[in-house]
C-alpha cells in the first residue's frame, strides 16, 4: 500500500469535512441476494457504490443514501457504479472496512488491515465514519478479490473487483497493491456514453450559421464586431477542407500500453437535461510573443484580457487557454513576463480561469533577440536540448497558485506539464498541457492522467502539433524529445475521450480531424498568427446538446474577424458524458 506523505505534491482543493453517519440510514441494496442459498451469499447485499470527485479524481464508497447525499455535498458527484458488495453485520471470517482520509493529497483509503490503518494514521490519515460493511479476509463461495490500485501520478487509491479495470489501470502505470479483501463482485467496467448521436462528425468549412455564432455577439464596446477583416488571408494553411478523418491508423495502441476494450470504461452520468445550459465559449490565444516585445505593442495584450472580462457573461466564457510563446524572449528585467503577467492578472481578478503551456520562446532555448541558442551553448544561453526544459522564469511568474482548477503536474511546482478540470455544458472537461516535443516520461504521465479521467472530455494544449500545411508535425524541431506524431500515436489516438488538440508555433490558421483507436473523432486547431497589428484569438463556441463546435478568429483591438477559413461550424461532435 502506497502511503504518500502529506508533504508530497499537495493538491489545491478544499479540505473535506468529516460527517457523522449512522448505521440506521436507508441501505443501498446492491441487487438480489441468493435467498435460497445457505453459503452466506444471501447476506452480501450491502452495495458499496463508488463516487468520484470530478476535480480531484478522489473516490469514496457510499453504502447508504445519506452517505450518497453527504458525498454529493462535498463534490463527489460522478457515480461509477457498485465497486463491491459486503454484509451489514459481522459474521465469522468477516472484517469491518475502515475509511481514512489524507487532507494533504486528498486521498481516501478503504481497508480492513489493522497494521496498515495504524501506519496510515501515523502518516497523517484520519479515520472517517462510515456505515458498517463487513467483508472477508480470505476467498470463499461467491467471493471475488477486491484489488487496491494506486495512481502514482495523482496520488489516489481505487478499489475494484473488475479485472478489466485493473488491467487498464496497470497499463497506464498505476501500481497494483494486491488484494485488499474479498467481497461479492461489483458492476464491472462498461463503456462511456457519447452523444448526441448525430450523423456526420466531419467539419463544415463554410460560414458559420448565423443563428449559432453571430459576430454581432462579440461587441465589446470599442470593438466593431462587424468590421471587415483587413486582409488576413491564410498562407497555405489547411482550412476545414483539408480535414482528414482517417489520416491515422485506427488500430490498437502500442503493445506496452494496450487500449482498453470498449467494454472496459464506466458509462458515467447521463447526458445533460433540458434545464442545463449546454452552450459556452472557450477562448484560445495564439502565440502572443509579438504583442509584448515592446512597450508600444503591449496594450494589445491587455486589451484582449479586458475584452474577455467584458464578454464573459454574454458569451459564457468558461476558460481561456494559450498555446505557447506567451513571451518572445527573456531579459534581465523580465519585462515581457511583467507585461503578460499584468495582462493575465485581469483574468485573475475577474475570476476567469486559464491554462498556459510553454513554447520554445518561453524557455531558455531562445536567447535575446528571439534566436535559438547554439548547439554548443554559452553561459547566458545553454545548449538547446537542455535549455528547452529550463522554464524558471515562466514558472516564477506563473506559479501553480495562479491556477485554481489545477488537478496535478508532472513535476512538483512546475506547470510545464499539468492538467486542469472544470464542468461546462453539462459535461466534465480536462485541459491537458504538454511541454513542447515532450519527453517519453511526460507522455507516460499524460496517459495515466487521461486514463484516470475517462468521463472528462480532454482538450490537449501544446505548442507544436499541426504544421503550417495542416498535417501533424513529424519532427521534434531538432532539439526536442518526441515528435507530435509520436504523441498522437502513443497518447492522443489511444483514448476515446480525447476530443481536441490546440497548438501554435507555425503558420496562421489550420484545422484537421483524425480518428482515434475507438473510432472517436479528434479535432485539431492551429492558431499562431504572430500578428504585428492586432490581437486575434480563436473563439470556440461549444454546444453539447447540438453536438457542435463553432469556430471564429476575432481580434477585439480593431474589431476584425479573420476571413482565412477559420470561421466554420463543426457538426456531429460526440461528447463524453
Amino acid at each position: 500500500m502506497n502511503v504518500p506523505p502529506s508533504a508530497r505534491s499537495p493538491r489545491p482543493f478544499l479540505a473535506l469535512v468529516l460527517l457523522s453517519l449512522t448505521a440506521c440510514d436507508e441501505r443501498l441494496l446492491g441487487g438480489p441476494g441468493d435467498a435460497g442459498s445457505d453459503d452466506g451469499c444471501a447476506a452480501l447485499t450491502e452495495a458499496a457504490v463508488r463516487y468520484e470527485h470530478p476535480v480531484s479524481g478522489d473516490s469514496v464508497y457510499a453504502v447508504t443514501s445519506d452517505e450518497v447525499s453527504a458525498a454529493a455535498a462535498l463534490g463527489f458527484t460522478v457515480r461509477r457504479g457498485v465497486a463491491f458488495r459486503g454484509a451489514a453485520e459481522r459474521a465469522p471470517g468477516t472484517e469491518l472496512v475502515t475509511r481514512l482520509y489524507n487532507d494533504g493529497n486528498h486521498d481516501h483509503v478503504f481497508t480492513t488491515d489493522a497494521a496498515l490503518i495504524a501506519r496510515l494514521e501515523g502518516e497523517g490519515y484520519l479515520r472517517q465514519p462510515m456505515s458498517p460493511v463487513f467483508v472477508a479476509a480470505a476467498t470463499g463461495a461467491c467471493l471475488v478479490p477486491v484489488w487496491s490500485l494506486f495512481d502514482t501520478a495523482n496520488l489516489k487509491h481505487r478499489l475494484t473487483t473488475s479485472e478489466a479495470e485493473r488491467d487498464a489501470l496497470l497499463a497506464v502505470e498505476w501500481e497494483d497493491e494486491g488484494v485488499a479483501f474479498y467481497a461479492r463482485a461489483g458492476d464491472g467496467y462498461t463503456p462511456p456514453v457519447t452523444g448526441p448521436q448525430v450523423d456526420g462528425g466531419k467539419s463544415d468549412a463554410g460560414a458559420p450559421d448565423a443563428g449559432e455564432f453571430d459576430a454581432g455577439e462579440l461587441d465589446a464596446g470599442s470593438a466593431d464586431a462587424g468590421h471587415a477583416d483587413a486582409g488576413g488571408a491564410d498562407s497555405g494553411v489547411a482550412d476545414a477542407g483539408h480535414a482528414d478523418a482517417g489520416a491515422r491508423d485506427a488500430g490498437p495502441g502500442d503493445a506496452g500500453h494496450p487500449v482498453p476494450d470498449a467494454g472496459q470504461v464506466d458509462a458515467g452520468p447521463p447526458m445533460p437535461d433540458a434545464g442545463i445550459d449546454t452552450r459556452f465559449t472557450l477562448v484560445v490565444m495564439p502565440d502572443t510573443q509579438r504583442e509584448v516585445n515592446s512597450a508600444a505593442k503591449a496594450p494589445r495584450f491587455a486589451n484582449r484580457m479586458e475584452w474577455v472580462k467584458a464578454q464573459r457573461a454574454a458569451l459564457d466564457i468558461r476558460y481561456v487557454v494559450q498555446v505557447g510563446d506567451l513571451e518572445d524572449w527573456d531579459t534581465a528585467d523580465h519585462i515581457m513576463y511583467e507585461r503578460t503577467s499584468a495582462g493575465l492578472a485581469i483574468l485573475d481578478d475577474a475570476g476567469v480561469p486559464y491554462a498556459l503551456v510553454p513554447g520554445n520562446h518561453d524557455t531558455n532555448a531562445v536567447g535575446i533577440g528571439g534566436s535559438a541558442c547554439t548547439p554548443t551553448g554559452t553561459p547566458s544561453c545553454p545548449t538547446v536540448p537542455q535549455a528547452l526544459r529550463i522554464t524558471d522564469t515562466f514558472n516564477h511568474y506563473y506559479p501553480v497558485s495562479r491556477f485554481p482548477n489545477l488537478g496535478g503536474t508532472y513535476e512538483t511546482g512546475k506547470i510545464d506539464n499539468a492538467f486542469h478540470t472544470f464542468s461546462a455544458g453539462g459535461v466534465n472537461w480536462l485541459i491537458l498541457a504538454l511541454e513542447l516535443w515532450p519527453r517519453t516520461a511526460v507522455v507516460t504521465w499524460a496517459k495515466s492522467v487521461v486514463a484516470s479521467h475517462p468521463h472528462h472530455n480532454v482538450i490537449v494544449i501544446t505548442h507544436s502539433h499541426l504544421n503550417s500545411a495542416g498535417g501533424i508535425e513529424q519532427t521534434n524541431g531538432g532539439y526536442g524529445a518526441n515528435s507530435p506524431q509520436y504523441v498522437f500515436d502513443n497518447l492522443l489516438k489511444v483514448y476515446p475521450n480525447v476530443l481536441m488538440v490546440l497548438s501554435g508555433h507555425v503558420g496562421t490558421h489550420g484545422y484537421r480531424t483524425d480518428t482515434g483507436a475507438a473510432g472517436n473523432t479528434i479535432y485539431s486547431f492551429l492558431q499562431c498568427y504572430h500578428d504585428e497589428v492586432t490581437n486575434p484569438s480563436r473563439l470556440l463556441e461549444i454546444d453539447t446538446a447540438q453536438g457542435t463546435i463553432g469556430s471564429k478568429v476575432f481580434a477585439p483591438f480593431d474589431g476584425t474577424t479573420k476571413s482565412d477559413g477559420s470561421s466554420f461550424t463543426v457538426t456531429g461532435v460526440k461528447f463524453v458524458h
